[in-house]
Order: structure tokens, then C-alpha cells, then sequence
């Protein structure tokens, strides 16, 4: 995922957001200032959704 930029990562967002449950097992990447925002995007809101976590 770090390495994800354009293209690639609108996609590996758009899959993120589709699938939050898989997504969590990826907060780690939150904080890390190379992974594309979209990314960290989808990643943060899968994390913060109500019931989850």
C-alpha cells in the first residue's frame, strides 16, 4: 500500500471503502506519511465507524 500512487491508489481506496472490515487491518498505515491520502482516507473512516474498531 505505501507504494500505491495515482491510479493504483484510487482503486485500492475505492476497494477499502467497499470492504472497512479489511480495511482495519491496515491502521497501522494511518500515521505514515508516504501512503497516499486517499488510502489513509478510506483506511481512517473504516476505522472510525460506529460499532467498529
Amino acid at each position: 500500500m505505501r507504494t500505491l500512487t495515482g491510479q493504483a491508489a484510487h482503486i485500492a481506496a475505492s476497494a477499502l471503502h467497499a470492504q472497512p472490515d479489511g480495511a482495519r487491518y491496515l491502521h497501522e498505515l494511518v500515521d505514515d506519511r508516504h501512503i497516499d491520502l486517499e488510502i489513509c482516507s478510506a483506511i481512517r473512516a473504516a476505522c472510525t465507524m460506529p460499532g467498529r474498531g
